[in-house]
């Protein structure tokens, strides 16, 4: 392990994970702790409260010896033999990761799927759902998820009010479209469940709505199937999906049991292209997504950018980028007008997120905050 003072590395963070799902009493004791520093006694009383068949105290002495050597564990005075336990900052780290890994498996099970194999789950990856749902207040994330998001706002101060407005202009175009008639949503990247989902915000002005949520991160489908739940007279369904393959998407047996594609179908494509890399190598999937779909359908694009950055910003995250730190491929104005080519834009065209279709309580952030391009197309026969 490190010294008190130095944070884990990946290598070490996934040790503790495995360690502490491997053995019987650690997970327990932990999690007695995380209610605040308890005498032994009351550890012991707790930790039999929680477990069908509590550990011996040799069982419980062996389990504080080992999370003490691992530095999740330790007694506020070690000279007081009577001194409380409590966890540390790292131990603290430790079960809020574990506590997600929980709520991921009964998900799954309350769905009849699978539980997640934890042994296969990687802690120390950052995927965007988590980052992005770091940044929107929310608790299912990972470390490596909370520091790479943190990496990027020591970059660009204030960028959660952008993001948090990525996520507002979401909810206006699909009002919009819901106004326009459409019924049916592919909402493809669509990331951990919070508060007004695409489900919620078009079934409140038509129940009848249906939605399908794509996403590549299997935890990010354990939630929604867990917790994203359809009005009566609607339907949602949820496929793992990957936003590269547009024909898997497309031919999907749940976009088909779920959608008519020869009606049209509002496709949003939000926050998520720009983790495609590469000029140009967007338009290709949002082309295909667009010929599979009906006319009258519409195209919603929320997209970062670097437009409207400082030189020092640009300059930051493309170092970021290059050392394999940010996952981000930032596209000008002229490329994301291009993916609605063949499609008749709505007004307002391509504009900052925070200009598209405003609210009255939409803010008037720097557009640096923004960092990012909407626009809807609409689909004519």
């Amino acid at each position: 392990m490190t010294e008190p003072d130095q944070q884990p590395t990946a290598d070490e963070r996934r040790h503790l994970l495995k360690t502490v799902l491997k053995y019987t009493w650690y997970k327990p004791v932990l999690q007695a702790l995380g209610s605040g520093p308890a005498r032994y006694v009351d550890l012991a009383r707790n930790v039999k409260d929680r477990a069908g068949n509590p550990p011996v105290e040799s069982q419980l002495n062996l389990a504080l010896k080992s999370l003490t050597e691992l530095q999740l564990a330790e007694k506020e005075d070690p000279a007081d033999v009577r001194a409380n336990w409590k966890l540390t900052e790292q131990g603290h780290v430790t079960l809020r990761d574990l506590g997600y890994l929980e709520l991921v498996q009964r998900g799954r099970h309350r769905n009849s799927t699978p539980p997640a194999d934890t042994a296969s789950i990687d802690p120390d990856i950052p995927h965007p759902a988590r980052r992005y749902n770091y940044w929107l207040g929310g608790k299912d994330n990972f470390q490596a998820d909370r520091e790479s998001a943190e990496e990027f706002e020591a970059l660009m101060p204030g960028l959660r009010d952008g993001i948090k407005e990525n996520r507002d202009v979401l909810r206006r175009a699909v009002r919009y479209l819901a106004a326009q008639g459409v019924r049916q949503f592919l909402d493809i990247g669509t990331g951990l469940p919070t508060a007004e989902n695409t489900h919620e915000v078009a079934q409140a002005v038509a129940p009848t709505s249906r939605v399908v949520y794509v996403d590549n991160d299997p935890l990010v489908l354990s939630h929604a199937r867990a917790l994203m739940t359809s009005a009566p007279d609607g339907k949602t369904q949820y496929i793992e999906a990957d936003l590269r393959e547009p024909d898997q998407i497309l031919q999907s047996a749940a976009v088909h049991e779920t959608l008519d594609l020869t009606q049209p179908v509002g496709v949003l494509l939000v926050a998520v292209l720009h983790f495609i890399p590469g000029d140009g190598a967007a338009k290709p999937i949002v082309q295909r997504l667009m010929r599979g779909v009906a006319p009258g359908s519409y195209l919603v694009v929320t997209h970062g950018t670097q437009d409207f950055a400082p030189a020092h910003i640009a300059a930051g995250h493309e170092a970021m980028r290059r050392q394999g730190r940010s996952d981000i491929w930032p596209r000008g104005r002229q490329e994301i007008t291009d993916l609605f080519d063949g499609l008749e834009l709505v007004e307002p065209g391509i504009v900052p997120n925070t200009k598209w279709r405003p609210s009255p309580t939409t803010p008037d952030l720097d557009l640096h905050l923004v960092a990012g391009w909407t626009g809807v197309g609409y689909k004519r026969g």
